[in-house]
Formats: structure tokens, C-alpha cells, sequence
């Protein structure tokens, strides 16, 4: 029944410090995650445009091609005949 007051408040600035300790843990463990997924959706958006980048160059090349092979007006003639189907 009779408790010394250094020992409780021992006990008390030893909850005080555990307790700061775990919400700093807490806040850095939650910010090094939130910069992974960062990184995580940065390097898939700069995939993505480099992707994209590639279908359209190639599209571009196919363009080139058809025009060189066979002409700008037969490229442009074939266009509106598989549109139409005529």
C-alpha cells in the first residue's frame, strides 16, 4: 500500500518515453513506406510513357513505309476503300 512517489514517477516518465518512441516509430515506418510506393508508381508511369513512345514511333515507321512503298494517294485510296468497303 505504500509506494514510494520516485518510483511511480520513474514509472511514469518511462511510460512517457516508451510511448514517443513507439509513435516515432510509427510516423517513419509510415513515411518510408508511402516513399516506396512513390517510387513504386513513378518508375511504372515512366514505363508506361516509354512504351507508349515506342508503339508510336513504330506506328509512325509503318506510315512511312506504306507511303514510300506505294504512294501518299494509293495509301489514302486504300484507306477509304477498307472503310467503306468498297
Amino acid at each position: 500500500m505504500n509506494k514510494e512517489p520516485e518510483i511511480t514517477f520513474y514509472n511514469q516518465e518511462l511510460r512517457r518515453n516508451i510511448m514517443s518512441t513507439t509513435i516515432k516509430s510509427q510516423s517513419k515506418t509510415t513515411e518510408t513506406s508511402r516513399s516506396a510506393v512513390d517510387s513504386v508508381s513513378r518508375s511504372s508511369i515512366i514505363t508506361m510513357g516509354v512504351a507508349s513512345g515506342l508503339v508510336g514511333l513504330w506506328a509512325v515507321a509503318c506510315l512511312i513505309s506504306a507511303m514510300v512503298d506505294s504512294g501518299p494517294v494509293e495509301l489514302i485510296k486504300g484507306w477509304f476503300s477498307a472503310i467503306t468497303g468498297m
